[in-house]
């Protein structure tokens, strides 16, 4: 893209006036690109913290892998990932909605794949 100069009154006043803006806005955008940044070392910290969780899990279950040839491919399939969005410094960012399933909670996820997962209101 070109870039038209003109040199009269006219032009220079519309040309301040596009500058005007642009500086009123640059400490907003500033503001928003050091929150980005911040959400994005909080988002690199909590994948390295489950990345090193489902290592250890990984590790724990390690003697079991021998058993794994035993069972049929299909018998446990992911249903659904839970994911929302949250708005961070006015930009959509997405956001796993924690779900726990264990025989004690509240909220239950199913498993096979013959079955329909539970929808439960929040």
């Amino acid at each position: 893209m070109a870039i038209k100069f003109q040199y009269n009154k006219t032009s220079l006043s519309e040309m301040g006036k596009q500058l005007k803006v642009r500086q009123n806005a640059l400490p907003t955008l500033k503001n928003k690109e050091s929150a980005l940044r911040l959400e994005v070392r909080k988002a690199k910290a909590e994948s390295g913290r489950l990345t090193s969780e489902l290592d250890a899990a990984l590790k724990r279950y390690d003697y079991l892998a021998a058993l794994w040839n035993e069972f049929e491919p299909g018998l446990i399939a992911v249903m659904d990932v839970d994911l929302g969005t949250v708005k961070v410094a006015g930009v959509k960012t997405p956001q796993s909605n924690k779900r726990i399933s264990n025989s004690s909670g509240n909220k239950k996820t199913q498993c096979h794949p013959t079955a329909k997962p539970e929808r439960q209101a929040a």
